[in-house]
């Protein structure tokens, strides 16, 4: 049975007709903002909202103030035995979902109030070329924030210089564009990951690698969240200077150890998880990727290039293959 969030209850009859969408929240020492995200989320112009929070154990008042909202209609705690970390964390808010529809939500952002709506009309749109049946995943642009919602940067992308176009495997293996918080997937989509590794790095990247594999992501180029940032942010948007990181390439060759080490671990997560759904040309390209450090200068150039890694801007991608080159 469907049921709305309390501000919609009394919402016209034919509400009942709506597909439900469920938000995984992921909270842990939350106390200050988690109030403020939840209520944007029971704010929505859309109104068959479920909301299922996963709590990692907090030093601070976080449960005292999310309990609250336990009063609200479709409204899912689940609370867990010591810290399980960011994935797992998510994953405990992705598995009591029960909704068409799943959106993730960070517990410090606010949300505008047509995010859902709009997300939603663009996987629909889709659901009539591809069917229902097909995953597909939609991620959006954002305003970078400081803590108290002044606004930062109007454009994510432009401060992280991303390219939401580059979503290819081998492009979202150096460098994801789909931040979590904006994510609305079609249920086909979730079934994909509802039993995500323990062991990925992110829950959105790896949601973004098996959408790109295995479905359809779809960028909507509209502002959909306040992206708060304010010093304790698990991922943040951190700006770092291109022309200086270029520089210090040059100068310096660097750690070969560290170079890519976190995405050749994620990328044996996900080739380890997915290998029997994996096409032949997708299981090469993580093959090669993930014994890229053993192959010769020439060979690791010759299979970025012919496999179209690239990142946002010219000068990152510059950088990317001079590490690459030197390491």
């Amino acid at each position: 049975m469907l049921f709305f969030s309390r501000k919609h209850k009394f919402r016209d009859y034919y509400n009942i007709l709506l597909p439900l969408i469920s938000v995984a929240l992921a909270c842990y020492n939350g106390e200050k903002y988690v109030e403020q995200q939840l209520d944007s989320i029971f704010g929505q112009t859309y109104p068959a909202v479920e909301v299922v929070v996963s709590f990692d154990e907090s030093s601070d008042n976080t449960f005292q103030v999310v309990q609250k909202f336990t009063e609200k209609v479709n409204f899912k705690l689940v609370k867990n035995n010591g810290l399980k970390g960011v994935v797992n964390n998510f994953k405990n808010a992705i598995q009591p979902t029960t909704g068409q529809y799943l959106a993730f939500s960070d517990q410090d952002d606010v949300w505008l109030t047509q995010k859902l709506e709009k997300s939603l009309k663009l996987i629909q749109s889709q659901e009539k070329i591809s069917g229902q049946d097909y995953p597909i995943m939609v991620f959006t642009e954002l305003t970078v924030t400081d803590s108290k919602l002044n606004t930062i940067s109007g454009s994510y992308m432009t401060k992280m210089g991303l390219n939401p176009n580059n979503t290819s495997l081998a492009q979202l293996l150096i460098e994801n564009v789909a931040t979590g918080c904006t994510i609305l997937m079609n249920r086909a989509m979730k079934d994909l990951i509802t039993e995500m590794p323990c062991d990925a790095i992110m829950h959105d990247v790896f949601c973004a690698m098996a959408a790109s594999c295995f479905g359809k992501i779809l960028y909507l180029p509209i502002t959909t969240v306040q992206y708060r940032q304010h010093g304790s942010n698990v991922i943040g948007a951190s700006e770092k200077v291109i022309s200086e990181s270029l520089v210090r390439t040059i100068s310096v060759r660097g750690n070969k150890s560290e170079f890519l080490q976190s995405e050749i671990l994620n990328a044996e997560v996900f080739r380890n998880h997915y290998h029997s759904r994996l096409n032949e040309k997708q299981l090469n390209l993580l093959d090669h990727f993930i014994k890229i450090k053993s192959l010769s200068r020439m060979q690791r150039m010759i299979f970025l290039w012919g496999n179209g890694f690239k990142k946002g801007t010219f000068l990152k991608t510059a950088n990317f293959y001079l590490k690459a080159f030197m390491m």
